[in-house]
């Protein structure tokens, strides 16, 4: 199992955050390893809406599949993912002095020839999830 927390404080109010948090179709503009982030069921996002993810693991294309587990306004958004490395990816937020901190738990595992890769790919995982959150960060404090 791959399992790791990360806090960021984004210099921006909470509605800003949790609005470009579930943007989904922004999703692959700081996600670097997303080549698509997309919402298959109808209808604006909410719990129970579904979609697809495609990304790049280790150099391979990997579609799964991706359904919202929990959304309150401005506080929380969590999603479920199935496929070859399914978890769950949780996102609290909470006013801060300087703006929103975000709190995000990972826990995903891998499933298939990636288990046998899960050791290694939890840094490369963690590293992106990461570096995904900075990019967010850097992106909504431009403005």
């Amino acid at each position: 199992m791959i399992a790791f927390e990360h806090d960021i404080v984004i210099n921006r109010p909470p509605e800003a955050v949790f609005a470009f948090l579930t943007d989904v179709s922004r999703y692959p503009q700081w996600q670097t390893d997303l080549a698509e982030y997309r919402q298959t069921s109808d209808g604006p996002l909410s719990v129970g809406s579904t979609g697809i993810a495609v990304r790049n693991i280790m150099g391979q294309r990997d579609e799964s599949g991706w359904q919202v587990t929990e959304l309150a306004p401005n506080s929380a958004y969590t999603v479920k993912t199935s496929g070859t490395m399914s978890g769950e990816h949780a996102n609290t937020l909470q006013p801060a002095v300087d703006g929103t901190q975000v709190h995000v738990r990972v826990h995903l595992e891998s499933k298939g020839l990636l288990r046998v890769a899960e050791p290694v790919m939890a840094g490369f995982v963690k590293k992106a999830f990461t570096d995904g959150y900075l990019k967010m960060k850097e992106m909504l404090e431009a403005g």
